[in-house]
């Protein structure tokens, strides 16, 4: 089918649509608020102002007000110039919470639209274009960090697969303002972290994969209108967002300057440590932060155990059948662009780990930049781009059949060799696991509170094994020589990533949503 085909779009639109609607049933069905009042109170501050003020713009309030001794125009946390924040704010007749409850469930649904949109490049069947909406959407990376930690990340998020989708037509007639328009809400949405990472891995894309194209002799001319549309898209994103670049410059100035050994420990705060890595393959092997807490000795919110980062920061679970996938797309055919994200998913996973790298300081001495930002798990982002890819490359070289017939011997090694881990946590290397990444008081949980003790040893086996039937039976339907199989294959694969990821994004009743919030100081 074509993608210019209207029913197909319309048919992206519903089917991304429907787990951003079951990500954000609370306020859909039950009309409760999104997020806890703590996360609304770092998120709202231009909103609630503009209340406050009486929408009395001639008292400057990006000048007169703050949010923790910062000037609003100097936040870019704040977002006080994204449009969509504005838009929602101005049309929409209710309070601010409220209106940021729609604002999330409204990216939600453009990041699933763009990544389907975007893996359309490369290729044209409708099942593939939505797996890579829904992989992206409903990733633990971002309905985790959205429900538990900062919403901006979901925000800075949805624009980058648009942005990818846009490149191939920059020379085209409405190539540039496209980009610039998206390079501006990329900008403002209020991560600049996220903006400087996936920046650094667009110029990478356009030199590595692209540029040996465009240097070619007899494409010489449309290499160079192409780069100057590039250069013309960067330049205008700039100007338009200098309002709030030039302030934030401004403030970095007056910022204390960090040298040796603490500039490196700025940078490398909450490194992922390489063992929590099991918690994106194996959800719950640690417990689940959205359930009530057992008992004071886990010592963090919900039932998660692990030790060294926060779940937030480093939980990136896609699915077992991604895993698959990624063999599939190794396995398939390679191409420059598919060697490329393979480099990407390595590297995003090798800076995440920080002070646990051994490159990793010579990162933050010459490159430059990569001192400004602090938690290297953030830059988790690039790697969930790449297996997004990656998957949807393989499931497309399944679905064509291009895959050669070692691919089935690989993936079930893959499938025996997680149940023989969950065997072998059965049979007592759990409380090795226990010991590596529980708390530091573990060995008096193990004594005095028994029960706990139990409780993380279930987590492990369960959460091994429960992965392991998923990715059987998910495998027996590759294996299975039709469409139908296929089809069921993508159906576990959502199921799955609705089960484990689609808990996080809570809300509250609308009555207990006023007075909790601290004022502006």
């Amino acid at each position: 089918m074509a993608l210019q085909r209207r029913p197909l779009f319309l048919l992206l639109i519903v089917s991304q649509a429907i787990p951003a609607v079951w990500l954000c049933r609370d306020f859909v069905f039950q009309g409760k608020l999104l997020l806890s009042p703590e996360i609304l109170d770092m998120s709202l501050p231009w909103a609630r102002s503009l209340d406050a003020v009486g929408w009395r713009l001639d008292q400057a309030l990006w000048d007169r007000h703050s949010f923790c001794g910062i000037p609003f125009l100097a936040n870019p946390s704040l977002r006080a110039f994204y449009p969509p924040d504005l838009i929602l704010r101005l049309l929409t007749p209710v309070s601010p919470e409220a209106s940021f409850s729609w604002l999330i469930l409204s990216h939600l649904v453009l990041l699933g639209l763009g990544s389907a949109l975007w893996i359309s490049r490369s290729s044209r069947s409708a099942w593939v274009m939505n797996l890579g909406g829904w992989l992206f959407l409903l990733s633990g990376y971002i309905s985790s960090r959205t429900g538990l930690a900062d919403p901006a990340f979901l925000f800075a998020a949805t624009w980058m697969p648009w942005i990818l989708y846009t490149l191939p037509v920059l020379a085209s007639r409405w190539g540039k303002v496209c980009l610039t328009l998206l390079l501006v809400l990329e900008i403002l949405a209020g991560r600049p972290d996220l903006a400087f990472f996936f920046f650094w891995c667009l110029a990478a894309c356009i030199f590595v994969v692209w540029g040996k194209r465009f240097f070619h002799p007899q494409r010489l001319r449309y290499g160079r209108r192409y780069f100057l549309a590039l250069i013309s898209a960067f330049t205008a994103a700039l100007l338009i967002c200098s309002v709030q670049l030039i302030p934030t410059f401004e403030l970095q100035q007056h910022t204390v300057n960090r040298s040796g050994n603490e500039n490196f420990d700025f940078a490398a705060t909450d490194s992922l440590v390489p063992g929590l890595l099991l918690a994106s393959f194996f959800p719950g092997i640690f417990g689940d932060p959205t359930v009530a807490i057992p008992d004071r000795v886990v010592g963090s919110p919900g039932s998660f155990w692990g030790q060294g980062t926060g779940f937030h920061e480093f939980f990136c679970y896609m699915g077992q059948g991604t895993v698959l996938l990624l063999l599939a797309a190794i396995m398939g055919r390679r191409t420059r662009l598919a060697s490329f994200w393979v480099l990407i998913v390595l590297l995003g996973l090798l800076f995440a780990f920080g002070r646990y790298t051994p490159f990793f300081r010579w990162i933050i001495d010459y490159l430059p930049g990569w001192d400004r930002f602090r938690v290297p798990p953030r830059i988790l982002i690039l790697y969930v781009l790449g297996i997004v890819w990656l998957a949807c490359q393989g499931f497309d070289h399944i679905l064509r059949e291009k895959i050669p017939p070692r691919f089935f011997l690989l993936a079930f090694a893959w499938v025996l060799l997680v149940f023989a881990f969950a065997l072998s946590c059965s049979l007592g290397l759990s409380d090795n696991l226990i010991a590596l990444f529980g708390p530091d008081n573990i060995s008096q949980a193990r004594e005095g509170s028994p029960m706990v003790y139990r409780q993380m040893a279930g987590d492990i086996t369960g959460a091994l094994w429960l992965a392991g039937f998923i990715c059987l039976a998910q495998l027996i339907c590759l294996w299975v020589p039709s469409p139908a199989g296929r089809k069921i294959f993508c159906c576990i694969l959502l199921l799955d990533l609705l089960w484990h990821n689609g808990n996080f994004i809570t809300g509250k009743p609308r009555m207990k949503s006023h007075g909790n919030f601290h004022r502006i100081p």
